[in-house]
């Protein structure tokens, strides 16, 4: 039984053992021979002082150590709160141990208990909280920036996962916003190597965006058959009397899809490929895409010649 300060000095605090909200305090009572009790806000937890200092350095070094808790069987906790504790020490033990509901990391809690297990140093908490999160598919671009930190110093296996959402759904700008709070040199570092894969991601996207813009060209071109034997007559023509680019001084070839990335490097024989192919595309969107098919093209070509 505890006592307040002050003109009330004498009088004792009535200790709660739960919280009318909440999840259950599983350790408001002595059970199977705990030999320890923390004491946060108004409650009581009693736990095991092997649990402590197996899943906790702080606690192994508080318990164990030269600090005054060593010698004390009832140790007040500052500054924390009841719901977030009371979860960390459903996890400090193994699931078997522990009556009444499980705790289910979502994304309500996941941040408390991760900041918690923080502070005490306890790395399977974090692992395992990391793991549940992604395991049950609740990272998103919202959340994940969140918990990379706690990747970064205790779960290097778990990055990889992670950057495929950062990969996905997380601007550069966040990213490097991200980076530019990073005061621990490694995990700039690991930071600094993520961006490069958001890099390398918008390449490989690119690549592929340009595959996607030929095959619906292709695809868009073939449903007009009238307008495009039109156009090849009017080539048919021009290649009459001009059987070499004026442009680039090579003899005209035919004119398909694939030849654009061969025509890019010369003016008039990238015209002749618009006049083909960009015809019947509404005018409205025409230019927007055409500077689009240059801009992933160029992307994709230097990603394969990177990649040779």
């Amino acid at each position: 039984m505890a006592y307040s300060n002050g003109f009330f000095a004498n009088y004792p605090i009535i200790e709660s053992k739960e919280p009318l909200n909440g999840p259950k305090n599983v350790f408001a009572e002595p059970w199977n021979r705990s030999d320890v009790t923390l004491a946060i806000e108004n409650y009581t937890f009693h736990v095991h002082k092997s649990i402590l200092t197996m899943q906790s350095p702080v606690f192994e070094a508080m318990l164990n150590g030269h600090f005054k808790e060593a010698w004390q069987s009832r140790i007040t906790l500052e500054n924390k709160t009841y719901k977030p504790m009371v979860e960390l020490l459903k996890l400090f033990y193994p699931p078997n141990m522990i009556e009444g509901e499980k705790v289910v990391i979502c994304d309500e809690n996941v941040m408390p208990i991760l900041e918690l297990a923080d502070e005490f140093q306890a790395v399977n908490v974090i692992k395992q909280c990391i793991d549940d999160f992604i395991n049950s598919d609740q990272v998103t671009s919202q959340n994940v920036l969140r918990i990379l930190p706690y990747a970064f110093r205790y779960y290097e296996s778990a990055i990889p996962k992670l950057s495929e959402v950062v990969n996905r759904s997380v601007s550069v700008t966040r990213l490097k916003e991200f980076h530019s709070k990073m005061t621990d040199e490694k995990d700039a570092g690991k930071s600094t190597h993520m961006i490069w894969g958001k890099f390398f991601h918008l390449e490989k996207v690119a690549g592929k965006s340009y595959d996607v813009i030929t095959s619906v060209f292709d695809h868009f071109v073939r449903q007009m058959p009238f307008r495009l034997q039109v156009a090849d007559s009017r080539l048919q023509i021009v290649d009459l009397f001009n059987p070499i680019c004026e442009g680039c001084g090579r003899r005209i070839a035919s004119v398909n899809l694939n030849s654009f990335a061969g025509m890019k490097g010369c003016k008039k024989c990238l015209q002749r490929w618009k006049d083909r192919f960009y015809s019947d595309i509404p005018q409205n969107v025409r230019e927007m895409l055409w500077e689009l098919l240059l801009q992933v093209e160029d992307i994709s070509t230097a990603s394969k010649e990177q990649s040779q």
